[in-house]
């Protein structure tokens, strides 16, 4: 058969093999990339990577499902929260306002970085209580100093999106 090609410019059925396979690995990698809702490369607002579910760990607290990123954020949430529950107000007061891990989104109203929900690092309690971004004060007075006096004591590592002034968030609280 005639070719334009001489014998010795042609890959070897092997190489042919090969490349076949590569080719359909990064097709395949791709796919579940983009398909299987793989957290995009980057961080959140708090520098941490920003993360898959399947990479988080899952507690509960009062039956409530929670995913964190592992380590020090569960550590830090996790006590948190299961304080919160005990001595602010049960968490389980509605169906689906507490929140933890969720898709990398960008934060309006700048949407220049990422939420800290993204890198499992943040959680909203009772938001049908407390509201989301742009609600401050829906918390008592006792509570606020509960609230302020538990994050003095665990150092500042944790922040509450309800001492913001720009954009309050009360029921928001993330790993610093």
């Amino acid at each position: 058969m005639p070719s334009s090609h001489s014998r010795s410019t042609l890959p070897t059925r092997s190489l042919r093999t090969h490349l076949l396979v590569a080719g359909s690995a990064l097709v395949v990698g791709c796919a579940s990339i983009l398909g299987a809702g793989a957290a995009a490369a980057g961080t959140s607002q708090n520098g941490y990577p920003l993360i898959t579910q399947a990479q988080t760990t899952q507690w509960a607290v009062n039956g409530v499902n929670f995913w964190t990123a592992p380590g020090k954020p569960t550590e830090l949430l996790r006590e948190f929260v299961t304080w919160f529950d005990a001595n602010v107000e049960p968490i389980t007061l509605g169906n689906g306002d507490d929140w933890s891990w969720a898709e990398p989104a960008l934060v309006p109203p700048t949407n220049t970085a990422y939420s800290n929900h993204g890198s499992g690092t943040a959680v909203d309690l009772n938001l049908e209580i407390h509201g989301g971004q742009g609600f401050s004060g829906t918390f008592t007075p006792e509570q606020t100093g509960k609230i302020r006096a538990k994050l003095a004591s665990m150092g500042g590592q944790i922040v509450w999106g309800g001492e913001w002034s720009n954009l309050p968030d009360d029921p928001h609280f993330e790993v610093r």
